[in-house]
């Protein structure tokens, strides 16, 4: 059964997304759309496509500006960044909603080798058996990762 709390993020998200790359709506003004509090709590709930989709509305903010927008302030006619990262955000969606279990555990699986790599996690091994327990990665994705270090062992 369709989340409408995902469907409603979905369009206001490419609607949003629509606005700033054809110029309707500034970068300011989508970063502040996207820190509504409410509209935070959503994001960051909802499927991991939908939250990058809004941290890369916050990200617009500091992206550099071409000469012409800086003398526009801002806004003007078509924001080819806006909409070089609305592509690049709508591919992946279309990648997710082919099959968002390979999605999830390919995304998933990148971030804990990633994570385990730099050491910014203390528990790699309890990092991955949260990530099976919401079903975000198989155990032999984890094991894949972290070999020895994951107690289910490969």
């Amino acid at each position: 059964m369709p989340d409408p709390t995902s469907d409603r993020l979905r369009s206001d998200l490419h609607r949003t997304w629509d606005d700033v790359a054809a110029g309707r709506l500034s970068r300011a003004a989508a970063a502040d759309w996207a820190a509504d509090p409410g509209r935070a709590v959503d994001c960051s709930s909802g499927p991991e496509p939908l939250h990058q989709a809004w941290l890369l509305l916050h990200d617009l903010r500091r992206a550099p500006l071409d000469e012409a927008a800086v003398i526009s302030g801002g806004h003007h006619g078509r924001d080819e960044l806006a909409a070089r990262w609305r592509e690049q955000w709508c591919a992946e969606l279309a990648r997710y909603d082919a099959d968002p279990l390979t999605w999830n555990r390919a995304y998933w699986s990148t971030y804990l080798r990633r994570t385990a790599e730099a050491g910014h996690h203390p528990a790699p091994a309890r990092l991955a058996a949260r990530l099976v327990e919401h079903g975000l990665i198989l155990d032999q994705d984890a094991a894949a990762v972290l070999g020895r270090a994951w107690p289910h062992g490969p």
